[in-house]
């Protein structure tokens, strides 16, 4: 299942939002949740919620290890990516294969409080599996919040370039082809890459310049006036440091500095043409600029050739 309802949020949600608050602290109980059909208190499990994102191959999702009652349109087992996004189901519409990716509302990690004063907990509970069930459409476009699930759903269709074709990122209602909203960095010319952005991807080392300041380094380069150039960006600790799930990243980035070995590093944007002079000679570098931690993934175990 993609959906439940947390029984801590006191809401249907679904499983990225799930692992969000998860890795937030806001809710602690990877079981605490209930099949979102109203009526229904199936009782469920999020897999993989507990576990970094970067280093599981199946999508974060629901599954019920509770009775569901008789006719239940939830009461369906998953199978896995590749059976679930075949060829047939894109062409039908069977299952949404748009994407959209969104800045998190004000009110995403806040529990919402009952309209109705001392309203009983299992009447707020079918109240809101109501409200769900109300407007929940299969074909509605996938919204998320971070690049993470992007990046987890382009790594496993990577073998089946049909269905990655019609699989798209919408952007102002224009639909972008996941095998051209991901571009690996591969001394293109800058000139020639989209002026609007895209995730990139590549080896790339991650340096501690000093107490505040992450250098993120990729090994690959962009060809600019006939030279090659590593992209860079550079990430303000103290920027970051209000996130949610700042702690969670921070250990990722620690472990990345003390392996001193190359991550595949994925970053939402449009890489930037930086002009220094030094000696009377202009010198052009190359930079993300992002301090989004939303905007950005790395993957311990990928390697390049397993995302061409």
């Amino acid at each position: 299942m993609d959906y439940a309802y947390s029984l801590e949020f006191k809401e249907v949600i679904d499983a990225e939002k799930a692992y969000d608050l998860y890795q937030s602290k806001i809710i602690k109980n990877k079981r605490a949740f209930e099949c979102p059909s109203e009526n229904c208190t199936a009782q469920t499990t999020c897999v993989n919620i507990d576990r970094p994102i970067q280093e599981t191959k199946k999508t974060v999702h629901f599954r019920a290890y509770g009775e569901h009652i008789d006719n239940c349109p939830f009461n369906i087992k998953r199978t896995s990516n590749t059976v679930k996004m075949n060829d047939s189901n894109v062409e039908n519409n069977k299952i949404s294969n748009v994407h959209i990716l969104t800045e998190r509302p004000d009110d995403y990690y806040i529990i919402k409080q009952p309209t109705i004063p001392n309203v009983d907990g299992d009447q707020l509970k079918n109240d809101r599996k109501k409200d769900f069930q109300r407007n929940f459409n299969t074909n509605s476009p996938k919204k998320h919040y971070w690049i993470a699930p992007l990046v987890t759903t382009y790594i496993n269709l990577k073998e089946n370039r049909t269905i990655l074709e019609k699989t798209f990122l919408k952007k102002n209602e224009i639909k972008i082809p996941f095998t051209t909203f991901f571009v690996e960095i591969n001394d293109q010319n800058i000139d020639n890459i989209s002026k609007y952005p895209r995730i990139y991807y590549g080896k790339a080392f991650f340096n501690k310049k000093n107490s505040n300041e992450i250098e993120i380094k990729f090994s690959s380069s962009f060809c600019i006036d006939k030279e090659f150039k590593k992209p860079a960006l550079k990430l303000d600790l103290n920027s970051i440091s209000t996130y949610k799930n700042y702690n969670y990243w921070k250990k990722r980035l620690d472990e990345a500095i003390e392996s001193n070995r190359p991550y595949m590093f994925f970053v939402y944007g449009v890489p930037s043409i930086i002009k220094w002079n030094k000696e009377n000679k202009v010198i052009k570098y190359i930079r993300f600029k992002t301090s989004k931690l939303d905007y950005m993934d790395l993957r311990i175990k990928v390697l390049s050739k397993e995302v061409k």
